[in-house]
């Protein structure tokens, strides 16, 4: 199974703004530090979204190709709210609120929180190979556990910039390059691994 975007992973989802971390600080952010902030925050969704193997945008519309010729299919995100399209070999057969489907859902496929389910198996007319595209949305699976964590390690990072404390990865300027250590706080790391997605 191959998909298209399925995990392009997005960020913009925890709902966190640099006006909490500015609350959490208990002290007004300069502009500068308002743009840090907020540049922290999307790297730490990034960051979660690609440590857990799945995405938490809920506005967004995942696509993903998949090989026909199966009955059970797993999207790379999940819990799985609805089924926008599904195409076989190009022609739609499934659109939702169509009224020319040839697939009916609860009917010709189910949908469950991490699967979806074909009554029949999809079948391509030349090639199963990248036959079958899917087009669904998720429901929002992101707790206030995972955000409080986001949170507080963009919190650590802004503390600790001055002091050089902690590092993204790599910094260069001027011809002198540091590589830091990349030390993911336990809190992140607990909160993670209940969080992952893991691959079958």
């Amino acid at each position: 199974m191959a998909d298209i975007n399925g995990k392009t992973y997005t960020g913009g989802y925890s709902g966190l703004t640099h006006a909490d971390i500015s609350s959490y600080l208990g002290r007004t952010l300069t502009t500068a530090e308002q743009t840090l902030c907020t540049a922290l925050i999307l790297q730490g969704e990034l960051y979660f979204a690609r440590a857990t193997n799945r995405n938490y945008l809920t506005t967004s519309n995942y696509t993903e190709t998949f090989n026909a010729g199966e009955t059970l299919y797993y999207p790379a995100n999940f819990t799985i709210n609805e089924i926008q399209s599904i195409s076989l070999d190009g022609t739609k057969v499934y659109e939702k609120g169509g009224s020319s489907n040839s697939y009916v859902l609860n009917t010709d496929f189910f949908v469950f929180d991490d699967c979806i389910k074909f009554e029949t198996i999809p079948q391509s007319i030349s090639d199963n190979r990248n036959a079958l595209i899917i087009v669904y949305s998720i429901d929002n699976c992101f707790g206030s556990d995972a955000k409080l964590a986001i949170q507080l390690w963009v919190v650590d990072f802004f503390i600790s910039r001055e002091t050089g404390g902690k590092s993204m990865a790599n910094f260069s300027a001027g011809g002198l390059a540091q590589t830091f250590l990349d030390n993911v706080p336990k809190y992140i790391e607990g909160i993670v691994h209940s969080y992952r997605k893991y691959n079958v």
